[in-house]
């Protein structure tokens, strides 16, 4: 079986800790990333199945990250989940207009995180941890 890869894109490490132990919980691989520029190196050498994205990142913004991998061919088509609490009717729309799979909230269910990222790229090797 393959494990899915989640990059997990956050400039606030108690996020990114507690997102890598519940979707590792949950039988995927995660890696980690505190800013843009540094994800989109992630995003180039790992090639991730599915991006979970806040907007609010320093050296290079949420939405600055998706316009570049949307912009390249090799990456346009990974699935992005926004989780951010720039949450204004604006950033919603742009994300969508960038192709976002899902656009969460802060604060946030991990529940629910969780759920949309079965529904959006499934895991097909399950932790007996559940």
């Amino acid at each position: 079986m393959i494990t899915k890869n989640i990059l997990v894109v956050d400039n606030d490490e108690n996020i990114r800790s507690a997102l890598e132990y519940r979707l590792e919980k949950e039988g995927y691989s995660v890696l980690l990333s505190g800013d843009g520029l540094d994800a989109l190196r992630w995003v180039k050498s790992e090639h991730p199945d599915l991006i979970i994205l806040d907007l609010c990142l320093p050296r290079l913004d949420g939405l600055g990250f998706l316009e570049r991998l949307r912009s390249d061919a090799d990456t346009q088509d990974i699935p992005v989940i926004v989780l951010t609490s720039l949450n204004s009717e604006e950033n919603r729309a742009r994300s969508f207009e960038l192709g976002v799979a899902a656009f969460i909230s802060k604060p946030f269910s991990l529940r629910k995180l969780v759920a949309d990222v079965e529904r959006i790229i499934g895991c097909e090797e399950k932790s007996s941890n559940r």
